[in-house]
């Protein structure tokens, strides 16, 4: 529960919930949960109270203090995604602006919001898998080879499960990564900085967030900084084609006027 309350707190603020130098600094700082809440870590964000302070629930610093289940955790971050969409559809079209500025999290940060969710469930529904198979193999120790089938098929849905949810993930980072490029070129920095790193920060195993930091590296004329991030991408993503083109593209002699 703890550290996905620190995964909530990285997407909420794009910070670690506790830094330090030494090891023995942080190990202290965790002792003490002496943790800023993220409405203060980053209030220029304008973080709602209400996901902060899920988030500072989930890593109390007493463990009776925390949420108790994954599902609880998942059901407290439904409710708020649930009941903020109905606030927003209330709002007339005319104040589309005020609709955005009333949820306190951007675009970026819902997708990644949603992939926590996603990210839950999955927990829960493996936490369920595993506590099922437990009790089926104290209560039918004659029935071997038939527990070992069953659990050979709800391994397999279990790998088809994490395949979707690699590939939902893989499209959110590709749209991040879009949005960041096109906030780029249009010379919206902040926000092409925002969109890159949410991509970075969401997908763990693919290359589209180096990728869009890359691509604004060149559009800012960085090129050692671009070759750097393009190589990232592909140590995440051999065969990933847009990282491939633009590494060709980087490499190419410079020519002079």
């Amino acid at each position: 529960i703890y550290s996905l309350g620190a995964r909530l707190y990285e997407i909420l603020t794009f910070k670690r919930p506790i830094e330090g130098s030494e090891l023995k600094e942080v190990l202290q700082k965790v002792a003490d949960g002496n943790i800023a809440p993220p409405e203060q870590r980053t209030p220029l964000r304008k973080i709602p109270q209400e996901l902060s302070r899920i988030c500072m629930q989930a890593m109390a610093r007493e463990p009776e203090r925390r949420f108790q289940t994954v599902r609880l955790l998942e059901k407290e971050i439904n409710y708020y995604v649930e009941s903020t969409a109905v606030q927003q559809q209330a709002v007339p079209a005319d104040r589309e602006e005020e609709k955005k500025s009333e949820s306190g999290v951007g675009v970026g940060g819902w997708l990644a919001l949603g992939a926590l969710v996603v990210l839950l469930g999955l927990t829960t529904t493996l936490l369920v898998i595993t506590k099922n198979n437990m009790n089926l193999a104290e209560s039918k120790h004659g029935e071997f080879e038939q527990r070992l089938i069953a659990l050979q098929g709800e391994r397999d849905a279990a790998q088809a499960t994490l395949s979707q949810y690699d590939d939902k993930l893989d499209v959110a980072s590709r749209e991040l990564a879009r949005m960041a490029i096109l906030a780029q070129a249009e010379g919206r920095f902040a926000d092409a900085m925002f969109h890159a790193d949410a991509a970075v920060k969401l997908g763990t195993n693919n290359a589209w967030g180096y990728y869009a930091w890359a691509m604004i590296s060149t559009e800012r004329n960085n090129l050692d900084k671009a070759r750097e991030y393009v190589n990232k991408a592909l140590e995440h993503n051999p065969e990933h084609k847009e990282s491939i083109e633009l590494k060709k593209q980087l490499t190419l002699p410079q020519t002079t006027q």
